[in-house]
């Protein structure tokens, strides 16, 4: 039994030894606190997510190249604050100009290059909370913006959705059949503002904006970090590392000579308790009680072989 516990563990240790050498991630997580259906934090927008999905279909990409697979006439893309430069926008173009409608959401020019093909700029960057004004069909809605740029076009057919004490940061561009939606602040629905009064409005003016639509979340922008199982390698090898240093500290340390000073005093305080007081009467009692017992063995062994010795002779006779 003994025997195949021991190759149990034997085989567990190799086995884990082999995988320790491999670069399998064991544990994949998201970097900073970006917009993403994907972050639990203050910064993502998990909350909002959950919620959609039990009111409309909402789908993931990774690729741009993905996005004409989903109807452009049913279907809402959103980019929403990138953690990287967004590629392959020529096929939002072309598919917003098929009937499609595209929400972007950033303040960190990660989408400059895609808003300059459509005509739109990024302007001053304003980094404070503060309300915007937004107009959309007959309704003015009060929204919470936090960290946000200027939104201007130089295209004549672009409106004006959103403002903060005068300064553009939304706006609303039609193009061929479709839409674009700019945004210059990605923080409208993220889970920090769900937690207070204002997600009623925030969300109210972003689903007002996607209507009757589905919506395909963009988040191949995404910057993650894994942790690989090579980690394990690096634990073990570090365990005998810090077992040498513990060792040297006490070996080169004072630390052994003050454990032997310190048991030393102790011996010696005994001793003179000893000899200046005396035992304790229990201590003493206990200690003759011993020696009793003992000569009360040593008798009855004399006595034992006395009659050992008696038994021998007659038997001889």
């Amino acid at each position: 039994m003994k025997q195949s516990k021991a190759l149990l563990i034997t085989i567990l240790l190799i086995a884990l030894l082999t995988f320790s050498q491999t670069g399998a991630p064991l544990y994949t997580t998201i970097e900073y606190d970006p917009p993403s259906i994907f972050n639990n934090g203050s910064g993502g927008i998990s909350r909002f997510y959950i919620e959609e999905v039990y009111r409309r279909r909402v789908e993931v990409i990774y690729s741009l190249e993905n996005l004409p697979y989903y109807d452009s006439n049913k279907y809402l893309l959103l980019i929403i604050g990138p953690d990287s430069d967004v590629d392959g926008y020529e096929e939002v173009i072309a598919w917003v100009g098929r009937g499609g409608v595209a929400m972007i959401m950033d303040e960190l020019n990660h989408t400059t290059s895609f808003l300059h093909s459509i005509g739109v700029y990024q302007g001053t960057l304003y980094r404070t909370v503060d309300i915007g004004v937004c107009n959309i069909g007959n309704s003015t809605i009060n929204v919470v913006f936090n960290v946000f740029r200027e939104i201007r076009a130089d295209n004549t057919k672009a409106q004006l959705l959103c403002v903060v004490d005068g300064n553009p940061v939304a706006l609303l561009l039609p193009y061929d059949n479709g839409t674009f939606i700019v945004f210059g602040d990605s923080s409208l629905i993220i889970n920090n503002v769900m937690d207070t009064v204002h997600s009623v409005n925030n969300t109210l003016l972003i689903d007002l904006l996607i209507g009757g639509r589905g919506i395909v979340v963009y988040e191949g922008s995404r910057i993650y970090s894994t942790i690989e199982a090579r980690v394990i390698a690096r634990v073990l090898n570090t365990i005998p590392i810090l077992m040498n240093m513990v060792i040297a500290y006490l070996v080169g340390s004072d630390c052994i000579r003050r454990i032997i000073a310190f048991l030393s005093i102790i011996c010696l305080v005994a001793i003179y308790t000893i000899n200046r007081f005396g035992i304790s009467r229990k201590l003493n009692i206990g200690l003759k009680k011993v020696v009793k017992d003992r000569e009360g063995y040593s008798v009855l062994a004399n006595d034992i072989a006395k009659g050992v010795s008696i038994w021998l002779k007659e038997i001889e006779r």
